[in-house]
């Protein structure tokens, strides 16, 4: 499972249907969210713990989605 496939089961089960729904949760802007989901790379960890904030992702769809990005 890789970054971005992680984030939207995280969104799933934080029921948040969207992105621009997840930038009004984390404050994070649309642009830079979508940018994170095409490009994980990029996020910051601050970013990163907003994100399993607003989506209450489980300990280990975190650790999937941190050990898979490492790519």
């Amino acid at each position: 499972m890789d970054v971005a496939t992680a984030l939207r089961v995280g969104m799933a089960a934080g029921r948040i249907k969207s992105i621009p729904e997840l930038a009004k949760r984390t404050g994070i802007a649309q642009a830079t969210l979508y940018k994170r989901v095409k490009e994980p790379s990029t996020m910051s960890l601050a970013e990163f713990r907003e994100i399993v904030k607003a989506t209450h992702m489980s300990d280990e769809l975190i650790l999937i989605a941190v050990k898979e990005g490492k790519k």
